[in-house]
C-alpha cells in the first residue's frame, strides 16, 4: 500500500500481525485495516499535535462518519466478537469489491 501523508488531515498509524505499520490519512484507513490478515491483532493509533494516542474502532468509525466517508468495513468489524470466520471474511471482501 502506498500513501502520500496529507498535513491537512489526520494521521494514522495501524499496526498488527508480524509487527507490520501502516502510515496512512483518514480517508485510506479501512484499506489499511484490510491489509492485514489477522484483524484481531490490528490497533489503530492517531498522530495529533505531534503526539501518538491509541484509537478504538469505534472511535475511528466515529472520525470517518464526521468526516462523511465510507466507513462499512470498520462498522461491520467493530461490532463483532474476536475472530472472524472464513465466511465473514470473504463476505468483507465481496463488499469492497476484492
Amino acid at each position: 500500500m502506498i500513501t502520500t501523508i496529507d498535513s491537512s488531515l489526520r494521521v494514522f498509524m495501524v499496526t498488527g500481525d508480524n509487527n507490520r505499520q501502516i502510515f496512512c490519512n483518514m480517508t485510506e484507513l479501512e484499506e489499511a485495516f484490510l491489509d492485514f490478515d489477522d484483524k484481531d491483532s490490528v490497533q489503530i493509533f492517531e498522530f495529533w499535535n505531534s503526539r501518538a494516542s491509541r484509537v478504538s474502532l469505534k472511535k475511528a468509525i466515529g472520525y470517518l462518519k464526521t468526516n462523511q466517508l465510507q466507513c462499512d468495513i470498520l462498522s461491520k468489524y467493530a461490532g463483532r466478537p474476536k475472530g472472524m470466520t472464513n465466511e465473514e471474511r470473504r463476505e468483507l471482501k465481496t463488499l469492497i469489491g476484492h
